[in-house]
């Protein structure tokens, strides 16, 4: 296509095609809008649709539920304020949008991952900057099916935080995987909580010695969490 394409989810659908989601400005000469493209097994191109206002949207995460269609995450700018919110729409199976809304705090709010839980309500995570300290908080924010807010969650660690991962945690819990600042040290630290269903917090730990910490990602693998991300050396920077 003649625009700017950028695909960042991805399911599999009873039939063995796929839904990808993603961010395209080939519909139309603008803004950046999110996508959706229907590939049969092989990869031969089925069908596209865009989905947004007259800014930015992106789509990010997409879910399938069979004979409700698709729901699918991402962001917005087309807001009062010009402000990035969290963006959700739900589409039938062929693409044609049923509702779509906006979540988030007086600021910037980023998606950076979401998981679809086995009463088929969704927990999103990412991070927000409508704090008191002018740093982001990790944000997480549960909806049901219908996209009414069930919950929401902002940390209020000082410093620099934002929560990249999640995973189900069995199914009485989910849990997440970022980096929170850690005063004491004055690094970031790579950080992982497990929350139970209905928000309350189980558990939380902070991971790294010297230097800046950060997880990208979280996996469960035969009942332990394990995650990836990076390390900053204090000495080099790198």
């Amino acid at each position: 296509s003649p625009g700017s394409d950028k695909g960042e989810g991805i399911v599999e659908l009873p039939d063995t095609s796929y839904m990808i989601c993603g961010t395209s400005t080939s519909f139309f000469n603008g803004a950046p809008q999110a996508f959706l493209m229907k590939i049969d097994s092989l990869g031969n191109h089925l069908w596209a649709k865009q989905y947004g206002g007259l800014e930015t949207e992106t789509a990010k995460r997409i879910f399938h539920t069979k004979d409700e269609g698709f729901y699918v995450f991402g962001e917005t700018n087309t807001t009062p304020t010009g402000d990035y919110q969290i963006y959700v729409f739900h589409t039938d199976e062929t693409g044609a949008l049923l509702w779509e809304k906006n979540y988030g705090t007086n600021s910037w709010d980023i998606l950076h991952d979401a998981i679809k839980l086995p009463d088929t309500s969704y927990v999103l995570v990412g991070e927000t900057y409508g704090t008191l300290d002018g740093e982001t908080d990790g944000y997480i924010l549960r909806l049901d099916k219908n996209g009414d807010t069930l919950f929401t969650i902002q940390t209020n660690f000082p410093g620099v935080d934002r929560f990249q991962g999640i995973v189900n945690y069995y199914d009485t819990a989910f849990a997440i995987g970022g980096t929170v600042w850690n005063a004491d040290s004055n690094f970031s630290k790579a950080y992982i909580a497990v929350y139970a269903l209905d928000g309350t917090l189980y558990w939380d730990q902070q991971y790294g010695d010297s230097g800046n910490y950060e997880i990208l990602d979280i996996e469960k693998n035969n009942g332990e969490l394990l995650g990836v991300g990076y390390r900053i050396s204090p000495s080099d920077n790198l």
